[in-house]
């Protein structure tokens, strides 16, 4: 019988609100289970001057935590899914999901997307999005590394270091900053992250009694998404170089999953979208490799093959 739980969790607001939603979730279950919330620095906090994608990408956020977990010194570890990689550490499985929020980015700024001033410099450090409004936008707008956590980049919005940010509206939404968005982007001007809006739970793969408890507060339409759209990262070898997103929806028992894969500079966005009845999570993963397969084709069939060796292989 479970009675405590270790929750490893990074320190940041966001994170922490995330990690009291998953406890929550769980105490609402079964209240006789204490959670310890430990929270642990990880390589993606202390290296914050240079981009992720030149010090080891979005994993550094998870290093440390997953660390902790195969060592034993904690049970579960709370995460941003947009920030798992497509392969987990041996060991390690992700059991449960809470209800996804919001997919979309949100553009914080004084002006409205497609009416950005020329020469607008515009704060991101996701190679999704900078593609996404390059293709947008072109050279009418400077697009600028930013790191830090979701209220670093307000304030260097607010002192003027940016004429703009763009950020997930799950995060901006959790920590209670709603009222500050400009616009929320919607999906067919930029596809969100794989996983973009879900919260993971992630243990190890022998913990029977913790992976019980996880399913049961397990949001099934959520994960039954979420794995459509991993199983497209996973067949397109997704890491943070590597400019794609996916979103799926479940209506009805149907699944609808949306892609798409951009070329760096914005040249060139190659987009699908497969459906398929949910029959179990193993045809649901079929189904993001289907998506992944018809890209793949594509970039084949055009003049970007090069690039796109270049960030995976195909």
């Amino acid at each position: 019988m479970l009675s405590m739980l270790r929750v490893g969790t990074r320190g940041s607001r966001l994170a922490l609100t995330q990690t009291h939603e998953v406890i929550k979730k769980i105490n609402a279950f079964d209240d006789k289970i204490k959670c310890e919330i430990v929270q642990i620095k990880t390589t993606g906090d202390i290296i914050t001057d240079r981009p992720l994608v030149d010090i080891g990408g979005k994993a550094l956020f998870l290093k440390e935590i997953e660390e902790n977990l195969l060592q034993n010194k904690i049970d579960i570890a709370v995460h941003c899914l947009k920030d798992v990689p497509a392969f987990l550490p041996d060991g390690l499985i992700i059991p449960a999901v809470i209800e996804r929020s919001a997919h979309e980015d949100i553009l914080i700024a004084n002006h409205s997307l497609l009416n950005l001033p020329k020469g607008s410099v515009i704060g991101t450090c996701a190679s999704r999005r900078k593609a996404f409004l390059s293709n947008l936008l072109g050279d009418r707008i400077r697009i600028v590394d930013m790191r830090g956590n979701i209220d670093t980049r307000i304030e260097k919005f607010k002192r003027g270091e940016f004429d703009g940010i763009v950020l997930a509206k799950a995060g901006i939404d959790r920590i209670g900053m709603s009222h500050i968005i400009t616009e929320v982007i919607p999906k067919n001007l930029m596809l969100p992250a794989i996983g973009q809006g879900a919260i993971a739970i992630e243990c190890r793969e022998d913990s029977s009694q913790i992976i019980d408890l996880l399913q049961a507060i397990n949001h099934t339409d959520s994960y039954i998404c979420i794995t459509a759209e991993r199983g497209f990262m996973i067949e397109m070898h997704g890491n943070c170089k590597t400019p794609i997103a996916a979103l799926a929806e479940i209506k009805n028992g149907v699944i609808n999953l949306e892609v798409a894969f951009a070329v760096p500079n914005g040249a060139k966005i190659f987009l699908t979208s497969v459906s398929d009845q949910y029959i179990n999570l193993e045809n649901t993963q079929q189904l993001g490799v289907k998506a992944a397969k018809i890209i793949k084709q594509d970039i084949i069939n055009s003049e970007y093959l090069e690039v796109a060796r270049e960030l995976f292989n195909i």
